[in-house]
């Protein structure tokens, strides 16, 4: 073999050896981050644009039932109550939806 042709030959093998080192630290890095990652990763909670948070979504059951409770003792009537009941929860729709086009 003529010099030049071992000298690219060297050349060669200096550049894979290095290609095969450096793919060798990435692939331990990638085992340390691995392992510091917890083994069962809980998936993050998302929530859709617009929709309400919980806490607002607590708030407005618990009024809902609490408008309930008050109708279906203070109303006489079976119809009266059911109306009352309907027209509620109609008004919580439309909350509902008017606070989600005004949030942000």
């Amino acid at each position: 073999m003529s010099k030049e042709r071992q000298k690219a030959r060297a050349t060669r093998e200096a550049a894979r050896r290095l290609e095969v080192e450096a793919a060798a630290r990435k692939r331990e890095k990638a085992a340390r981050r691995k392992a510091l990652v917890p083994a069962v990763a809980l998936p993050k909670r998302r929530r859709r644009y617009g929709a309400l948070p919980t806490s607002e979504i607590l708030r407005l059951v618990v009024v809902f039932a609490a408008m309930q409770v008050v109708i279906w003792f203070f109303l006489p009537g079976l119809a009266a109550r059911i109306s009352i009941a309907i027209l509620t929860a109609a008004c919580m729709l439309v909350y509902v939806n008017t606070r989600r086009s005004t949030t942000r």
